[in-house]
């Protein structure tokens, strides 16, 4: 699956790993609103630590969910 134009990295590692927000934001013990928030670009210096937790849960890299 490509990435969209306007895509956030996160969010096409979402859709590649065919879950919906609220799936991702459960495997990572957040509300859905939380991981819509780092999803698309709503807080303003999220910590890595947030990052990892979100690629574990994608089954991806740090990086990838960093690229873009």
């Amino acid at each position: 699956m490509t990435r969209h134009t306007n895509e956030s990295p996160i969010r096409a590692a979402r859709r590649r790993a065919k879950l919906s927000q609220a799936e991702a934001a459960a495997r990572c013990g957040w509300s859905q609103p939380q991981w819509s928030a780092l999803e698309n670009g709503r807080y303003a210096s999220p910590r890595i630590a947030s990052y990892r937790k979100a690629a574990e849960a994608l089954g991806c890299d740090v990086a990838e969910l960093l690229a873009g």
